[in-house]
């Protein structure tokens, strides 16, 4: 296990995965193994993400001069049985999606669906403005929003799921992107799946952070629907710090919570 941040470790295998990824360029499908990026990151420590985002952009930086290869490359990464290889492909897409972003879209909700949690994590990342580096939020917010819009209704709970993650970072270098949010998550308030649920509350309680009285106001108006998913959300989310910023909304919140149960 690499547990050493010393930069010089971090420099070495860096230029080691990198001298790997340009020597695929040009070359057949066949002589891409994947299995080589396998042995470089196996036991990278993934959490925090800062060294992997710094690899990851420097792979996408010799990548972004062979579009054609690019995209075949980071496909095969995506497949990978390791999950330090997939949450690099994401980093890698994250940079290289700025050029055609409907061309990784697929790719970007593969990685979504994946089985480890830091790779998720990572696939919502793709959008977002985290970690020193700028997101496809940046360069194409309306394609972004689109792509959120539509997946928050998707079929497949993890996909819904993606989008509590997807823009948090972005929301914090810019508040006011906050209102947008609460609508895009709208429908999450009944979803059916108890996992996004929490995961919206998780969100909630990040941006109410910085929009205390937004989110509090938000809940508030919602509590007046019969949905017992609204008050689970609610009642988890005024128990956060933020809530204590405005405590008359919150107490009011609380009562109809108080009243709900009681009826």
């Amino acid at each position: 296990m690499i547990h050493d941040k010393d930069s010089q470790q971090v420099d070495a295998l860096s230029k080691r995965l990198l001298t790997l990824l340009e020597s695929w360029i040009g070359k057949p499908d066949d002589a891409i193994e994947v299995e080589a990026v396998d042995s470089i990151l196996q036991g990278f420590v993934i959490d925090p993400p800062a060294l992997l985002n710094q690899i990851g952009m420097e792979a996408a930086a010799i990548l972004e001069k062979h579009p054609e290869e690019a995209v075949n490359i980071c496909m095969r990464l995506t497949s990978s049985r390791l999950p330090e290889t997939r949450c690099l492909s994401a980093v890698i897409i994250s940079q290289l999606s700025k050029y055609s972003p409907s061309l990784w879209t697929g790719m970007i909700r593969h990685l979504a669906l994946d089985d480890d949690w830091h790779v998720r994590d990572f696939a919502a990342a793709v959008f977002d403005t985290i970690s020193g580096r700028e997101g496809l939020i940046e360069f194409h917010p309306e394609f972004v929003w689109d792509t959120l819009n539509e997946w928050v209704k998707d079929r497949d709970y993890l996909v819904r799921r993606l989008t509590t993650r997807a823009l948090l970072g972005y929301s914090r270098k810019h508040p006011e992107t906050a209102e947008k949010l609460l609508t895009l998550w709208e429908p999450l308030l009944t979803d059916s799946s108890e996992f996004v649920r929490r995961n919206l509350v998780s969100a909630l309680r990040i941006i109410g952070r910085t929009n205390p009285d937004l989110v509090l106001n938000w809940l508030n108006t919602r509590l007046n629907s019969s949905s017992g998913h609204i008050a689970s959300i609610a009642g988890m989310t005024v128990d956060a710090s933020f809530a204590l910023q405005n405590p008359a909304i919150r107490q009011e919140i609380l009562d109809k919570l108080s009243t709900s149960s009681t009826n």
